[in-house]
């Protein structure tokens, strides 16, 4: 059972963002050195990804995209695969982002 209401929610994600837009030296680290695993990945790309999801990531966009819903909070949790492309940066990150918002797990495998 998730124990989350929307404001907590929103807080935590919009926390998130907050912290994407100024990345620390280890995302940094990352975002530099991904390209050796992904030649799609490049620091530029990745950067680009980061700095789009910092921007959907705040308390007024979160409560907007909330608001249309209504979450129960004292469903049965499920685990819920998803299937993320490896060819774009971060391209899977709403998905995993609609399965945790609802309280549920995300089983992920990238392509």
């Amino acid at each position: 059972m998730s124990n989350f209401s929307k404001d907590k929610l929103t807080g935590v994600f919009a926390e998130l963002g907050r912290k994407l837009i100024q990345p620390d030296e280890e995302l940094t680290h990352l975002i530099n050195t991904e390209k050796h695993h992904n030649a799609w990945f490049t620091a530029e790309n990745v950067s680009m990804a980061i700095h789009a999801i910092s921007d959907m990531l705040n308390e007024t966009n979160i409560e907007k995209w909330l608001s249309r819903y209504e979450l129960d909070v004292q469903k049965r949790r499920i685990k819920t695969g998803l299937v993320l492309a490896g060819n774009i940066p971060l391209v899977g990150f709403h998905d995993v982002l609609c399965v945790l918002i609802t309280g549920n797990f995300p089983m992920i495998k990238a392509s």
